[in-house]
């Protein structure tokens, strides 16, 4: 709802946010070379294995999870890409006014991240880590300062408490992001 009204909103003012596939040729080249010379350099994507684990996922971060397909293994594995927060979230392609959201861009070219694989699916997804503080009675302003400081600090490292995924993201990878996003949240609590 809230996308729906603020989408609609910036179309009422001449700015549209459009998807890959609504792009012509011209466009997606553009797009294309922007991806190449701006985007593919500032990207790590983390395959997770038993050698490697799911990745630290800091709050509010835009990453995108891939379901890579070794065909010469017959693996099927979870990846993960942080949307760098270095580029615009909102990608010109030529039009006055008109973008494409980054993460689109990155999905178009996966095979480019991921050569000789099969990409069987990928989403955007975030996650909101708990950020309240807990203040208790400080003797000194210098101790309520600190404990703000200390508090501040562990938040990057607080339980996972929402995950949000694109509407249409394949279930099989949806459940795959969940179970590593909340094992980790286990892991921590169990420490």
């Amino acid at each position: 709802m809230f996308v729906r009204s603020v989408v609609a909103e910036l179309a009422e003012h001449g700015i549209e946010i459009v998807t890959m596939n609504d792009l012509d040729e011209t466009e997606r080249q553009r797009v294309n070379e922007f991806f190449e010379s701006q985007v593919f350099p500032v990207l790590t994507p983390l395959a997770v294995d038993p050698g490697h684990p799911f990745p630290y996922i800091s709050n509010l971060s835009l990453s995108i999870a891939v379901q890579v397909h070794d065909p010469a293994t017959g693996i099927t594995r979870l990846a993960r890409i942080k949307v760098p927060k270095s580029l615009p979230r909102w990608v010109p392609f030529g039009k006055e006014n008109h973008f494409v959201p980054l993460e689109q861009v990155i999905g178009a070219h996966l095979d480019a991240l991921f050569p000789g694989m099969e990409i069987r699916g990928f989403s955007a997804f975030r996650v909101t880590r708990y950020s309240d503080l807990e203040l208790t009675d400080a003797d000194e302003d210098d101790d309520l300062l600190a404990m703000i400081e200390e508090q501040v600090f562990q938040r990057r490292f607080a339980e996972v408490v929402r995950v949000e995924v694109d509407r249409d993201i394949p279930r099989e990878l949806r459940d795959l992001i969940l179970a590593e996003v909340w094992r980790i949240s286990l892991r921590k609590c169990r420490i």
